[in-house]
Order: structure tokens, then C-alpha cells, then sequence
């Protein structure tokens, strides 16, 4: 494959990955066919521009990506650690409450 050919396949690999990631976070997309009357064909040095725009963004929101999941596996183990806490507390609770009558029930 040619030099113009790669660049064209991590071109449309990378549109597939932003459509995919739009359509997980419910984002509505216009129809291309609006933009239809209003584009005109692009220079040269538009599309490296945007080729390159998007190899940042793709690297961005692969970067976002994994930060929301380590985000939610540590909401997972902070919400157990709070139930640990939480029956920790209580198990203090009746310890105390338990030597406090006994100290009431010997005096």
C-alpha cells in the first residue's frame, strides 16, 4: 500500500472511532447530505491540517476514555470502602454500647 493509501485508511479508521465514541455517548450527528450545497472540496493543506486535528483528538479522547473507567473503578472501591467504614462504625457502636450497660449493670 502506497503512502496516500495508508494515510487514507488511518484517515477513515479514525472517522469510524469518532463515530463510534459520538454514537456510545448519545451524541445526535446531522446527515452529511445538510452539509451538501455548503462544502466546497478542500485544500491540500486543509485536509492535512484536519488529518492532523484528529489524530490529537483521537489520542485525546482514547486518553478521556481511560480516565473515566479508572474514574468509575474507583467509585466502585470508594463506595466499598464506605460500606466497610460504615459497618466498622456500627460494629464500634455496640462494643461501646455493650461495655457502657455492662459498666451500668456492675456499678
Amino acid at each position: 500500500m502506497d503512502c496516500a493509501g495508508t494515510w487514507l485508511t488511518s484517515c477513515a479508521l479514525r472517522t469510524g472511532y469518532f463515530r463510534s465514541q459520538i454514537e456510545k455517548a448519545g451524541i445526535p450527528m446531522r446527515s452529511s447530505s445538510e452539509f451538501a450545497d455548503t462544502l466546497a472540496a478542500p485544500l491540500a493543506s486543509e485536509i492535512d491540517e484536519l488529518a492532523e486535528r484528529s489524530e490529537s483528538l483521537e489520542q485525546r479522547v482514547a486518553s478521556l476514555n481511560d480516565s473515566y473507567e479508572t474514574l468509575k473503578k474507583r467509585e466502585v472501591e470508594l463506595i466499598e470502602w464506605r460500606w466497610v467504614l460504615k459497618e466498622a462504625g456500627g460494629f464500634f457502636d455496640r462494643v461501646c454500647l455493650s461495655l457502657y450497660v455492662g459498666m451500668l449493670a456492675s456499678s
